[in-house]
């Protein structure tokens, strides 16, 4: 990267975190709303997982994948203060949102010229649902990080099957999958397209057996519960 190229991400990454700033203090959320706020009040008020209640009584939940509501709820342990405990949410999305900035830079870089990835990178560090969803108690920030992270981490193991690599893509997906339960199907044709093209089975059950030890907890507690494997 040349100097004038460094320049120029710089300042993309500045622009960045003071849009994001910008977009916290305009737009805000100020309160945990909807199914999240279900979901929060059932974790620390009753220690399950529960967006549905019957006759007042929550019941374990199976729709929703837990990774969203469990990061609120780890960040909530910590403060009591509604304000601090908002802000500092926003602030951790915050910076996924910024080092999603820069993974997708490190993306485009291996697939464009220099140029095209600076302007690639402007553009995305700027998109409008990018800088406002920091702003928002919602899942779509961290999201966009662990998908910039699987696909950077997909393209490295490609070029250098180090255990680095593999450690990054295993989580990456497996955290997608406790985000977005049916991105399984997409770990799965990655992995098929990877055995294709390089005919490495070790590796490929290496990520497999990572991945599903990771998610292996909310599988046991679905089974436990629902008697089904699920996420």
């Amino acid at each position: 990267m040349t100097k004038i190229q460094k320049y120029y991400l710089f300042i993309i990454l500045i622009l960045s975190i003071t849009a994001r700033v910008i977009s916290i203090y305009l737009f805000g959320d100020t309160e945990v709303s909807n199914e999240w706020g279900i979901l929060l009040n059932n974790l620390e008020n009753n220690g399950i997982l529960s967006v549905h209640s019957v006759q007042g009584t929550p019941v374990p939940n199976i729709f929703m994948p837990p990774l969203y509501p469990f990061f609120l709820y780890a960040i909530k342990i910590f403060f009591n203060n509604q304000d601090l405990y908002l802000w500092t949410v926003q602030f951790i999305q915050l910076i996924f949102g910024v080092i999603s900035v820069y993974l997708i830079y490190l993306i485009t870089r291996n697939l464009f010229s220099r140029n095209l990835s600076i302007i690639g990178t402007g553009i995305f560090s700027l998109f409008p649902l990018n800088v406002y969803a920091v702003s928002q108690i919602s899942s779509i920030t961290i999201q966009i990080f662990l998908l910039n992270l699987f696909i950077y981490s997909y393209l490295k193991i490609f070029k250098d099957v180090n255990y680095k690599h593999i450690f990054l893509f295993s989580i990456s997906s497996a955290l997608l999958i406790l985000l977005r339960g049916e991105f399984f199907v997409f770990v799965i044709l990655s992995l098929i397209y990877f055995y294709i093209k390089n005919k490495k089975l070790d590796k490929v059950i290496i990520i497999s057996l990572i991945t599903v030890l990771i998610i292996s907890p909310y599988l046991y507690r679905n089974y436990k519960l629902f008697n089904v494997v699920t996420i």
